[in-house]
């Protein structure tokens, strides 16, 4: 079973350098987007080599045609149609659909409170339950753009049992503690989402 521990040692370290190319690319997009996009290309390879699948934030993250970071209002263009959510490269024009189904069957099957807001950055899936004033459970899910993908499990331990006026204050502080990005989402989007769930 030595070869399988191997593997498994390789897989972890190829896992990582694919999550810091993909920062990488993020960062380097602005000044050096030749760069950015080799960045991806590497990632992808290391993905192939290794028997790694990116994320499925990361996924998204890039165009699989130019290999350009897909970034809301700077090299993508993000639009919503019916049942999906549509994603335009806006460097070579290649298109993803992405059908968001799994909410819209969530909306019409769950007794928790529910609703959809389309910010500029993508479109977000608000489910909650709550007593009184004060917030109980929440999911938010979507498309949208959120990194590092590995703290967005915090921004849901940021909202649950806090009252709904405390909100607003508790993703500020949030997203200023943990410095994490969500393109094109507002801390006013978040807020408006789940006002709309609550009601």
């Amino acid at each position: 079973m030595m070869w399988k521990r191997l593997r498994k040692g390789r897989q972890r370290i190829a896992t990582s350098h694919i999550n810091a190319l993909f920062e990488l690319a993020i960062k380097s997009l602005d000044n050096h987007p030749e760069r950015s996009r080799r960045y991806i290309e590497i990632a992808r390879n290391i993905s192939r080599k290794h028997k790694v699948s990116p994320s499925r934030l990361q996924k998204r993250m890039f165009c699989k045609s130019c290999n350009i970071p897909l970034v809301p209002g700077k090299t993508a263009r993000i639009r919503t149609r019916n049942d999906r959510t549509i994603i335009t490269c806006m460097e070579c024009g290649n298109i993803k659909r992405i059908p968001f189904r799994k909410e819209k069957i969530h909306r019409n099957s769950t007794t928790k409170h529910y609703a959809e807001y389309k910010a500029k950055g993508g479109l977000l899936c608000v489910s909650l339950s709550y007593s009184g004033d004060r917030i109980n459970d929440i999911s938010i899910t979507g498309d949208f753009f959120f990194y590092p993908e590995e703290k967005f499990p915090l921004l849901k331990e940021c909202l649950t049992g806090i009252r709904f006026v405390d909100v607003e204050d508790s993703l500020n502080a949030f997203f200023k503690r943990e410095s994490v990005e969500m393109p094109g989402v507002k801390v006013s989007d978040i807020l408006n989402a789940i006002n709309k769930a609550k009601n």
